[in-house]
């Protein structure tokens, strides 16, 4: 059974698996999707912190930038 919606689709996946299998020198099937089991991208806190920190600071900059070259327009 194929997990293609169309049978152009079928065919095309036929001839992936069949250049994947002449590229590696093996059989390469599937019989349907891939069940991801947990948080396929880990976040660490660290990331978190830094996110957390760095955006509002790029903003405030940008936003202190945007005022200075107003002001100095102006001036």
């Amino acid at each position: 059974m194929s997990d293609a919606p169309t049978p152009f689709a079928a065919g095309q996946l036929a001839a992936v698996r069949e250049a994947a299998s002449e590229t590696l020198g093996r059989p390469v099937t599937w019989d349907g999707l891939v069940k991801v089991k947990g948080n396929a991208r880990e976040i660490s806190p660290l990331t978190d912190a830094l996110t957390g920190i760095g955006c509002p600071l790029l903003t405030v900059a940008f936003l202190g930038i945007w005022v200075y070259g107003l002001v100095a327009l102006f001036d």
